[in-house]
């Protein structure tokens, strides 16, 4: 079964902070038991700068690819690894929040 849920924007904080445009959108393929994300999207830093974010992978194994300027001031976004945790609903039941750790 294929999905596709569209992202609308949102907010995120943390390293970094901006905001999340809309336009996105989470590709998801069940097939049986496996759950496969594919979500595509664009954040705006509170600077202005604009990084693409493609998060995919298993449910449990997702795994977040950053995009911006190389000659920009988050290059080192590029050269990072990342893992996320699986997207966890909002209180309202209206979002996710999702997590993102750097690894090693």
């Amino acid at each position: 079964m294929r999905n596709v849920v569209p992202i609308v924007g949102g907010a995120f904080q943390g390293k970094l902070s901006g905001r999340v445009l809309p336009g996105g959108g989470d590709y998801q393929l069940a097939q049986g038991d496996a759950f496969t994300l594919d979500a595509r999207y664009v954040l705006e830093l509170a600077d202005g700068e604009l990084v693409v974010v493609r998060n995919c992978g298993t449910a449990g194994a997702l795994v977040p690819v950053f995009e911006t300027r190389t000659d920009g001031p988050y290059a080192w976004l590029n050269q990072h690894d990342y893992v996320s945790a699986d997207p966890e609903p909002t209180s309202d039941l209206k979002g996710i929040v999702l997590t993102i750790y750097e690894g090693k």
